[in-house]
């Protein structure tokens, strides 16, 4: 899921590269999005019907990025005030 995939580019040091040609397309999914600024090389074709994907490069994740990221996180237990929970950070 590119949510996910999104996760895990936040816990990395940007700018890094991702070659697995399936983690290229969710980052292709990221960026159509508007979640992170990447470059991805074309997919280049090669005689036979075999395909080369050249590594991409994510260099940010975008302001609606991190939005994307702090939605996604769980709700916080029943037994926890939510707007002090929301300071707490905002205060971070």
């Amino acid at each position: 899921m590119p949510l996910e995939f999104l996760r895990q580019i936040a816990k990395q040091v940007l700018p890094c590269t991702v070659y697995a040609p399936a983690c290229i397309d969710k980052l292709r999914v990221l960026q159509a999005a508007g979640l992170v600024t990447a470059v991805i090389p074309p997919v280049e074709e090669i005689p036979g019907g075999g395909k080369i994907h050249r590594p991409a490069q994510v260099l940010a994740i975008t302001d609606k990025g991190e939005d994307a990221l702090r939605d996604g996180q769980p709700s916080p237990p029943p037994d926890q005030d939510p707007g002090r929970a929301s300071l707490a950070r905002r205060a971070s």
